[in-house]
């Protein structure tokens, strides 16, 4: 049996055994809940994750492993934490892959073998992926599913392509055995001091402190450096912005750490649950 949900573009589909009632009653009370417009994204990710741990806890009473397959279709990642979660408490192991509209799906977690978290796979057959830098920079893709180009925009589909390479704005890292590793957008970068900080490492630091729900990094101007990072949060529970900054000093090397670190209510968002960065840095510019 299976289910979905769609908000505004976000969908995530899972599937389930049909004597798990209580967690096709919780999946299905979200759907309610996301059909009211005014849910936001980050309410539909606590009631999800809230599914899941109900799930999780019904397996546990019933004294059974869950016994089918967890699958996550999102237009946004899956945080690491999901992922781990879900094999250590249930068993279950997410299947992330990676593609966009201009080439279909370019790479995948295998369905039998390791499905790692953080990483969005292997490139799939028929499909070359390199990198703009070798181990790391802009994902650059080739092969039978790439487009031919934008409808009536030559100058756009000049500006995408690079001797027969696809240049996807993607920046990417590879791990030695070959899984790819999404790290963010090409013009998100921060560049500190001649340092890149990939803003999606800060956030995902971040979110992994146990109080911080979401948050978003990105650059200020500096005179010094060209750029500082700085980053902002929403809690599940109180935490102060000093305790953060600890937090990320015993974690991450010194030109990666936020120099202004802020407490939100809210992170802007798009209509498919995308962090808005500009909405974000002009915010923190006072532009907002």
């Amino acid at each position: 049996m299976s289910n979905a949900l769609e908000y505004r573009g976000y969908t995530s589909t899972v599937e389930f055994s049909a004597e798990d009632r209580c967690f096709h009653g919780k999946i299905a009370g979200i759907r309610d809940l996301v059909a009211y417009d005014g849910t936001t994204v980050d309410e539909l990710e606590k009631n999800f994750h809230s599914a899941v741990d109900e799930y999780l806890a019904f397996c546990k009473e019933e004294g059974k492993a869950p016994d089918k397959p967890f699958k996550g279709s999102l237009n946004i990642r899956i945080p690491s934490e999901l992922h781990r979660t879900l094999a250590e408490r249930g068993g279950q192991r997410v299947l992330e892959r990676y593609g966009m509209t201009e080439t279909l799906m370019n790479v995948s977690n295998p369905y039998d073998g390791e499905r790692r978290a953080g990483s969005v796979g292997l490139p799939l057959p028929g499909v070359e992926l390199r990198l703009s830098n070798g181990q790391d920079g802009e994902i650059q893709l080739r092969g039978p599913n790439v487009f031919a180009g934008y409808w009536e925009r030559p100058t756009a589909t000049r500006e995408c392509f690079t001797d027969g390479w696809f240049r996807t704005g993607d920046l990417g890292a590879l791990d030695p055995d070959g899984y790819v590793r999404i790290l963010g957008r090409s013009k998100e970068l921060i560049i500190s001091g001649g340092f890149n900080v990939y803003p999606r490492e800060v956030e995902d630091t971040l979110k992994s402190h146990p109080a911080v729900l979401e948050a978003v990094a990105v650059g200020l101007p500096d005179e010094k450096w060209g750029e500082r990072v700085a980053a902002a949060v929403t809690t599940r529970t109180p935490v102060v912005a000093a305790d953060l900054e600890a937090f990320c000093a015993e974690r991450m090397a010194g030109y990666k750490r936020p120099r202004r670190l802020e407490v939100w209510d809210a992170i802007p968002l798009s209509p498919v649950g995308k962090v808005l960065r500009r909405a974000a840095r002009d915010r923190m510019l006072g532009k907002a």
